[in-house]
């Protein structure tokens, strides 16, 4: 599964990318929201992991394009807003699979 992590965090991006690997899947990075839909289109991803921390745009705009392309509507996406719920997030990862 190709998964594209759209974060400006590095420590969170080390975190999915560890434990994404593990599970054998390939992740993309993208750390500015304008970039987003660019690589969307260049990576092809199966599923998005977006931050809410994006300004411009704004992680809804992004999400808002994402969802009204008929290329990318059915991506699923992701959103996350801290590192606690991005450790909530890893804890039920671990008990379903995503594939």
């Amino acid at each position: 599964m190709k998964i594209l992590i759209a974060d400006n965090s590095k420590e969170t991006k080390e975190i999915l990318n560890q434990m994404f690997l593990w599970e054998g899947h390939l992740c993309a990075f993208v750390e500015k929201g304008g970039e987003v839909m660019e690589e969307v289109y260049e990576k092809s991803p199966d599923i998005i992991i977006l931050s809410l921390k994006f300004s411009k745009p704004n992680s809804f705009k992004i999400l808002q394009t994402l969802k009204s392309a008929p290329s990318t509507r059915d991506i699923p996406v992701i959103l996350i807003a801290s590192k606690r719920i991005l450790s909530l997030f890893l804890v039920e990862v671990r008990r379903t699979p995503i594939a």
